[in-house]
């Protein structure tokens, strides 16, 4: 039998590793050794033009050991589809380069500058065009390893909604012995103001065809399982679907990140938290002004310390960030390593988490795990990770206000330390075994998928 993972659409060198990357990487690192103790071959697979093919290797993404020489892409025919790719590649960005430059210049001449990835966006098509040798090249040295779909092979998708038509996924269920697929979210649907269109539009029939075409749906939460089932009410009464909760993957020593954020964290006056992208769902604006109006009573001298990289729909958040009048006491750290989000967690007075909608929260579990208070907009995602060990908040801003008056309370502050103190979750080392061995047993047709698997 062979568990293959499909990896399609990552960033294979992505750093720092968050978000589902992340959370790919440790199904399938960890994969390996499930495949060594259970008797299953583990692969890394990606589709290309249709066809499953071998994942390229990385640092992040490794092979699993003892690959055969067939399986290696350092022959020389795919080396010099390789070299191929990077050549056409590099002639299309120089052609694109061409008109870019031209319309910055004109902007610039007519006193109207537009950022740089608005000109980008605006010659989208332009550089798809050049980029189709580049890209067939690079198909074609990806599908130097193909892997043929087995009858006794099941397909886990940690990663789907990206750029692979659902009715590819579908072929390959008549052709294995199962396909499962791992559903973080679907917030694009439940809340599609936040999101643009057409990809929001998109991500809404993948979901509908997921609940089609997959073996089992794997959800990373029992509020997504749940909105699964309200806005797909028909396609979900005829889909298995399980919870299986993300794992906590421990972070680095706290201590090895201090270089660079000792400063901005206190001991004897330590700032409030947030960590995530920058996007309308998070509440930055919103944490952002009940923490100014404290600033401005001096009922608080305590900083804010946002932690995340851009996301989308970004503006009026980054603009709120740079013209607050309290600037001396706002800072915004675009990337952090795992060392520095630990030393952030375990100094911080409390995180807040102000987001309305999440598929998950990983936040929430990180911090609670280093001991932390958190302060999290009441939402049915949060009280189920946090249970009784969170402070809530209920969405508005005099409610966050005065929660965060109450954590300026030493004694409330303590209490909050107290509680969190027992907050406990399963490791990723728990939590891929189990939820493989379940799928397993499901394909073989043992027995069903659990409507819950927790490693607990």
């Amino acid at each position: 039998m062979r568990l293959l993972i499909d990896t399609t659409a990552i960033n294979l060198h992505g750093r720092p590793l968050t978000g589902i990357p992340r959370v790919v990487r440790n199904y399938l690192v960890l994969g390996y050794g499930f495949g060594r103790a259970r008797g299953v071959e583990v692969l890394p697979v990606a589709i290309s033009d249709g066809d499953l093919v071998l994942q390229r290797r990385s640092a992040n993404f490794p092979h699993p050991d003892g690959l055969p020489r067939s399986m290696s892409r350092s022959r020389p025919w795919p080396m010099v589809l390789l070299a191929l790719h990077y050549v056409a590649l590099g002639i299309a960005y120089a052609l694109f380069a061409v008109p870019w430059f031209g319309l910055r210049l004109r902007d610039r001449l007519r006193g109207t500058p537009a950022r740089p990835e608005a000109l980008a966006q605006r010659l989208e098509g332009v550089f798809e065009v050049l980029e189709r040798p580049a890209s067939r090249f690079w198909q074609r040295y990806m599908q130097t390893v193909r892997i043929e779909p087995g009858p006794e092979d099941i397909l886990f998708c940690p990663a789907y909604w990206h750029d692979v038509s659902p009715q590819t996924y579908a072929r390959f269920r008549g052709r294995m012995k199962a396909i499962y697929t791992l559903v973080h979210d679907v917030i694009p649907v439940s809340h599609p103001e936040l999101y643009r269109a057409p990809w929001r539009d998109q991500f809404r029939e993948n979901a509908r065809a997921a609940l089609r075409n997959f073996s089992g749906v794997v959800t990373i939460s029992g509020y997504t399982a749940s909105m699964l089932r309200r806005l797909f009410p028909d396609e979900a009464a005829q889909a298995t679907i399980t919870v299986c909760h993300n794992g906590l993957d421990p972070l680095l020593d706290g201590a090895k990140g201090g270089n660079r954020l000792a400063a901005l964290f206190p001991a004897d006056n330590r700032p409030y938290l947030m960590v995530g992208t920058i996007e309308p769902k998070k509440g930055h604006r919103m944490v952002l002004a009940a923490i100014e109006s404290l600033w401005a009573g001096g009922q608080s001298t305590r900083s804010l310390v946002i932690l995340g990289r851009k996301g989308w729909m970004y503006d009026e958040i980054v603009r709120a960030i740079a013209t607050t009048p309290h600037r001396d006491k706002v800072v915004w750290l675009r990337d952090t390593t795992d060392a520095e989000l630990a030393y952030a967690y375990e100094h911080a007075h409390a995180l807040i988490h102000a987001s309305t909608v999440e598929g998950f929260g990983l936040p929430l579990v990180e911090c609670a795990a280093h001991g932390t208070p958190v302060l999290a907009n009441r939402s049915e995602i949060a009280t189920e990770v946090l249970g009784d060990f969170g402070a809530y908040f209920d969405t508005t801003p005099d409610s966050l206000t005065e929660a965060l008056l109450a954590l300026e309370d030493p004694d409330e502050h303590a209490r909050l330390v107290a509680r969190i103190a027992g907050f406990s979750w399963p490791t990723w080392e728990q939590v891929v075994p189990a939820l493989f061995d379940a799928l397993v047993v499901a394909a073989q047709g043992k027995a069903p998928l659990p409507p819950v698997i927790d490693p607990r």
